[in-house]
């Protein structure tokens, strides 16, 4: 199965996510969470004085970032 297809149909059901869950969800600190926004490298959505995250904005975001490994760009070719 296309590792693309194979993430978006298993992404979170739930659509929103709080900085603690995007933490268990992505395996990234809260720390790095917070500089991620800070520095505007990470897809979030102010909401008040809390920050929320699209989930699936995350899965797009995270498959961006996803390098190719040597065998996957052979099948491409």
């Amino acid at each position: 199965m296309d590792i693309t297809k194979e993430i978006l149909e298993t992404s979170s059901t739930k659509r929103y996510l709080t900085v603690r869950e995007l933490e268990e969800y992505v395996r990234l600190s809260t720390a790095t969470i917070y500089d991620f926004v800070r520095k505007r490298k990470i897809p979030f959505i102010p909401f008040g004085r809390k920050i929320i995250f699209d989930a699936a904005a995350i899965d797009k975001w995270m498959l961006k970032r996803m390098v190719k490994s040597i065998d996957t760009i052979g099948d491409m070719s």
